[in-house]
């Protein structure tokens, strides 16, 4: 018999306890045995940890939108309202990386979807992040977009974090 150290994210070791004293044993016991179920019967399906009201480092914006959440969506018409507000949140919370951002930023999909997925990002570490490579990993990302719009010719004004939304947002034109 081999044995085996292995590491469980706290949602899904808190659920693995929960059974463990359910069943009156030892968390590894309990742990073993779930493993060779799953290895026993390859047909079944994996054991899922019951979440906790803590969301993964998937968590979306919007909940319900389908496909990735930074990319509009036809079908969820709050993905534009949830998104301009999680852009303008990230601009306010880094106004000196964002410090060049163009004022018609929206009206360029390259940009408009770097910003939307780096908000994205930003409200899964916040919700979720567990794991501190996320935030340099992110940081960097963030400095990365600060130096190409440093680079960027012809900037022109820069845009105001107060800015309502324009009415063509998502599809860049006002």
């Amino acid at each position: 018999m081999k044995r085996l150290m292995i590491r469980l994210p706290d949602p899904a070791h808190d659920t693995l306890e929960a059974r463990a004293q359910q069943a009156g044993e030892p968390l590894a016991s309990t742990a073993a045995g779930l493993l060779r179920t799953v290895l026993e019967d390859p047909e079944s399906k994996p054991v899922r940890p019951v979440r906790s009201q803590r969301p993964d480092s998937r968590t979306r914006l919007p909940a319900s939108t389908p496909g990735p959440a930074w990319l509009p969506s036809e079908e969820d018409e709050k993905w534009a309202d949830d998104t301009w507000g999680a852009i303008l949140a990230l601009h306010e919370r880094y106004p000196r990386a964002l410090a060049k951002l163009e004022h018609d930023w929206y009206q360029h999909p390259e940009r408009a979807e770097m910003l939307a997925a780096l908000a994205t990002w930003r409200a899964a570490i916040d919700t979720a992040g567990e794991d501190p490579r996320e935030e340099l990993a992110f940081q960097n990302a963030l400095l990365q977009l600060a130096r190409t719009l440093d680079q960027a010719p012809g900037l022109g004004r820069p845009f105001k974090a107060g800015t309502a939304m324009p009415s063509g947002w998502p599809r860049g034109s006002e």
